[in-house]
């Protein structure tokens, strides 16, 4: 079994290449050092899956109807900085913004918007959000320059964006 890129960091796509997936139309189980990956996509000879939270560099397993299998190709997690793991985008905007932590393997727990002046506009909670994104809306006339400041597991990250 092939992977490609052989490492990568939490969140971003790695597609598997080898035999027996997808066996009589069942979908596999892949496994990163103990967390389950999401399969995007797969055929018969390869699965795409989303490193997951959680994962672990190492072998893979992979299991379903096709049988079990443990790759001898280790996979290496790639460790991110706490900043490089919460994007915001696009920046510059007009009216929203995306707040992702996708490739994040820590909770994010709130973010706090505030303008130029230093004045708070904005405090969103986090903790209980399915989805490892949420949009962040802005009144229109809502122009300049803002600080988010995201408090996270590993402490708060600092992102500014500018709305025109």
């Amino acid at each position: 079994m092939a992977l490609v890129p052989a490492q990568a960091s939490i969140g971003e796509e790695v597609k598997l290449a080898g035999v027996n997936f997808l066996v009589e139309g069942l979908p596999d189980t892949i496994i990163f050092g103990g967390a389950r990956a999401a399969v995007l996509a797969a055929t018969a000879t390869t699965a795409t899956v989303r490193v997951p939270q959680g994962a672990r560099s190492g072998p893979l397993t992979i299991g379903g109807a096709g049988g079990r299998f443990t790759s001898a190709a280790s996979f290496t997690l790639l460790a991110l900085r706490v900043d490089e793991a919460i994007t915001v985008y696009p920046n510059p905007a007009r009216g929203m913004v995306t707040l992702d932590w996708q490739r994040a393997d820590f909770g994010v727990e709130q973010v706090r918007v505030y303008n130029a002046l230093g004045s708070l506009v904005a405090v969103q909670e986090l903790r209980n959000t399915a989805t490892p994104s949420m949009p962040l809306h802005f009144a229109p006339g809502q122009v300049g320059l803002y600080l988010l400041v995201i408090e996270t597991a590993r402490g708060p990250v600092l992102k500014r964006i500018t709305l025109y």
